[in-house]
């Protein structure tokens, strides 16, 4: 599942645009606004942007399931590219509720981020990089 949500770090967003993006999605994309918080640090997700102000979409372009997905104010003048299958993807994930794993899944992510600009654009890193 993939969540654009807005909430509250010390006020809500005002004046926020996302402008040309890709928003792929192989489960359920969920757009909205917090709601609750439980116990365990999940949000609950209302549909719209709640407290926040003049959230605005342009020119983006939307594949799969897309639940609650903003008004978009734009066509893209171009076609994103298709999102490339990876039999590894979505890669590594970090829970943030075990901190403790955190520099072993900075280093799993940047081998599987290496190995991602490889089979995307041929590029192999240096050996100083």
């Amino acid at each position: 599942m993939q969540v654009v949500l807005l909430t509250d770090w010390s006020g809500w967003a005002r004046g926020l645009e996302f402008r040309n993006n890709l928003f792929h999605s192989e489960g359920i994309a969920r757009y909205g606004h917090h709601t609750s918080r439980a116990d365990n640090g999940a949000y609950g997700i209302g549909p719209g942007w709640g407290p926040a102000r003049e959230v605005v979409f342009r020119g983006n372009r939307y594949v799969g399931r897309h639940e609650d997905r903003p008004e978009d104010r734009e066509v893209p003048a171009t076609t994103a590219p298709q999102p490339i299958k990876f039999n590894d993807w979505p890669g590594p994930q970090f829970d943030p509720r075990q901190p403790d794993t955190f520099e072993g899944y900075l280093a799993a992510h940047r081998a599987w981020m290496l190995r991602l600009m490889e089979r995307r654009f041929g590029w192999k890193p240096e050996a100083n990089d």
